[in-house]
């Protein structure tokens, strides 16, 4: 793993870290609404798996956030209705870092192998 991919993973572990740390003053409805909608790696591998494989690594990355930031717009919207503003702000911290998490997954993945593991729900929150 190069030097950037590394600081690019020690970023994201710190910041998932203090969100974790916030998260646990939420409602346990809010909670567990996040636990529900949180996309699992089934979910990756099936967008991963989408992707035109004539593509290089940059653009099979690039689509493959666009369409889980597609996915997540229908959780946006069941939340949009349901929770106040601090809760709205949590969640898309929460959507981002999920992004974040599967792209890491994904590239690392994708340097070993095209398939990645179906091991559901192993990126949501315990």
């Amino acid at each position: 793993m190069t030097n950037t991919k590394i600081a690019s993973l020690e970023s994201f572990l710190t910041e998932m870290r203090t969100f974790l740390k916030h998260a646990s003053h939420l409602s346990p409805c809010f909670i567990r609404f996040i636990k529900e909608e949180s996309l699992t790696m089934e979910d990756a591998r099936q967008e991963w798996t989408r992707l035109p494989e004539s593509l290089n690594l940059s653009q099979r990355e690039k689509l493959f956030t666009q369409a889980i930031e597609h996915l997540q717009t229908s959780t946006w919207k069941k939340a949009k209705g349901r929770f106040n503003d601090t809760e709205l702000d949590v969640l898309a911290k929460w959507m981002k870092l999920e992004t974040q998490a599967l792209s890491i997954v994904v590239d690392r993945v994708e340097c070993k192998t095209t398939k990645l593991p179906t091991t559901p729900a192993s990126l949501r929150t315990q």
